[in-house]
């Protein structure tokens, strides 16, 4: 069901269950990050589904002679490894 739409971007709602100490460190980071809890998930999932595609695409292109595992490997560090309240799943 769509309920609302910003900027183009249709948005879901629907609901979640997690443990209590989960909870607490998303509501932490979300707090510290200035967001709501949903922004905070909806960014921390699409940034775990950008870390996920990040080392194939580097490995196909590292294959390939392509740029991107380059540019990959200089910007590790805007894909930090899964971690409490970061996306982890």
């Amino acid at each position: 069901m769509v309920i609302d739409n910003l900027v183009d971007m249709s948005v879901k709602t629907f609901s979640i269950s997690m443990g209590e100490s989960a909870y607490r460190q998303a509501k932490i980071e979300a707090e510290r990050a200035g967001l709501s809890m949903s922004a905070w998930m909806a960014r921390a999932a699409r940034e775990k589904v950008q870390r996920d595609a990040a080392g194939p695409i580097a490995e196909a292109d590292r294959r390939t002679g392509h740029a991107w595992a380059e540019w990959a490997e200089a910007n590790a560090g805007d894909f930090p490894g899964p971690g409490a309240g970061k996306g982890a799943a």
